[in-house]
């Protein structure tokens, strides 16, 4: 696991405004983000790991990561670009 999945796994406060739903030992989720911070490295974004909750590994288990936002409910699968990812927060 990075040392930076490590620093975001925590449990969803109230004002965090995007959630990141993951995994541990996923490559694809460190490259989310990877991807997230180099556009924002102060956005508001809690990351959930799913294995922790059977009703998220159920709905995300084949789809993750998965970027939402908790103000809005949109979702933004991956794979997500650069410019899919600015768009997404920009209107979200």
């Amino acid at each position: 696991m990075s040392c930076e999945f490590k620093w975001f796994l925590k449990k969803l406060m109230p004002n965090n405004h995007y959630i990141l739903y993951a995994t541990a030992n996923c490559h694809l989720c460190e490259e989310a983000i990877d991807l997230i911070l180099f556009i924002d490295a102060a956005l508001n974004l809690s990351v959930i790991d799913i294995v922790d909750d059977a009703h998220l590994y159920a709905q995300y288990a084949l789809t993750i990561p998965v970027l939402k936002s908790s103000i809005s409910g949109a979702e933004l699968s991956w794979p997500f670009s650069h410019e899919s990812l600015q768009m997404f927060l920009s209107i979200n």
